[in-house]
């Protein structure tokens, strides 16, 4: 669940399933030809602009063409404004298509509505979109968009919100980028866009007379801040900044003290970042502003404050690296993986020509898609 502007060009979608494993990931390419045991082929394709893509359940794929969330637990999904989020089932057929706004998702009988929520009232669309927290009551508006006006939507009602809480933006930059939320609606992370950025992390009804939402912490000045992974119990977090060379991990103790707790040099500053285990990090997917993947264990071989480098994939000529120094901008918010069964995880650029690689983490090979427009 991660926000800013996208990718300018028309892009294709290519719906992938790797051979011998049950297993499917979304990358926008066209496939260098390898000799691998195992190798991902197309099943289909759209040719509209793409952003993102998320799945409901096994049954639907929501291809966005700019941010987008789906609650975890399927019952809501909110839509970027002035985008449109395209809803195939799994075999590639259209189901429908959303505009801006938050909808209710009602299953019933093999089929599947969107059910736009309205303001407290009922009488006013909800045009504003988001990301949930892990519970699935509380929706974020998107601060990349919104601003100081973003503020916390509580859900719930069949046809409406219910209400909203604020979010206390004194005394920051006023631009901000990526934003996380916890399981409960408890606390927020909230990254400033811009170059002398930090970390803020909020907790609801912290300070009295301050908003409902108040900063108990802020990182140091590191820059643009473009991504951020919190765990749902908002123990753990996970960031870093464009053109700054590090990751950080920082930990939050349960009297709300936080201290970032691991340091990591890189290659490059990072574009693209995600976690795998939503309570323990499990891995921690980077990709650099620069062309460079590096892949950490922070559970199995690895702690959060020593994490282990399982691979790092420069940006040397491929098959030896990815072969571009471009900015590699996905993988972001994405809470979906498997925290057990982890295998396969995908990374793209958002440059011309764009670049996507795949990698098997449990052999330690990749794979390289590349495509333009």
């Amino acid at each position: 669940m991660e926000g800013g502007g996208g990718m300018n060009a028309r892009e294709w979608l290519l719906i992938l399933s790797i051979l011998s494993i049950a297993f499917s990931v979304a990358v926008i390419a066209i496939a260098d030809a390898q000799q691998y045991p195992a190798i991902p082929v197309q099943m289909w394709s759209v040719n509209h602009e793409t952003y993102t893509a998320l799945f409901i359940r096994e049954d639907y794929v929501v291809v966005f063409t700019a941010h987008g969330d789906i609650d975890l637990g399927y019952r809501y999904i909110s839509v970027y404004p002035g985008s449109t989020a395209y809803v195939y089932r799994i075999n590639g057929s259209l189901v429908t298509t959303l505009s801006a706004g938050t909808y209710r998702i009602v299953e019933s009988g093999g089929s599947i509505q969107f059910v736009k929520l309205k303001y407290p009232g009922g009488t006013t669309n909800y045009d504003r979109s988001g990301f949930f927290s892990g519970n699935g009551e509380w929706l974020v508006e998107n601060p990349q968009y919104y601003g100081t006006e973003a503020r916390v939507a509580l859900l719930g009602g069949d046809t409406e919100i219910l209400g909203f809480r604020t979010i206390d933006f004194n005394n920051t930059a006023g631009t901000f980028y990526p934003v996380q939320i916890d399981y409960h609606g408890r606390y927020i992370a909230i990254g400033e866009h811009t170059s002398n950025g930090r970390v803020l992390l909020y907790k609801y009804c912290a300070k009295p007379g301050g908003g409902d939402y108040d900063i108990i912490w802020n990182s140091t000045v590191i820059g643009d801040i473009r991504r951020i992974a919190m765990t749902l119990d908002a123990k753990y977090l996970v960031y870093g900044a464009l053109s700054h060379p590090y990751l950080y991990i920082a930990e939050r103790d349960e009297n709300d003290a936080v201290s970032v707790i691991a340091q990591i040099p890189l290659e490059g500053g990072v574009g693209a970042l995600t976690i795998t285990d939503l309570w323990n990090i499990g891995y921690i997917l980077v990709g650099t502003d620069n062309g460079h993947i590096y892949i950490f264990d922070a559970k199995y071989k690895g702690t959060p404050s020593d994490p282990y480098l399982v691979k790092h994939i420069s940006n040397a000529a491929y098959p030896e690296g990815t072969g571009t120094t471009g900015r590699f901008y996905n993988p972001f918010y994405n809470r979906y993986n498997p925290p057990e069964n982890i295998r396969l995880v995908a990374f793209s650029t958002n440059t011309n020509p764009y670049v996507s690689i795949i990698v098997d983490i449990h052999n330690k090979t990749f794979w390289r898609y590349t495509g333009s427009g």
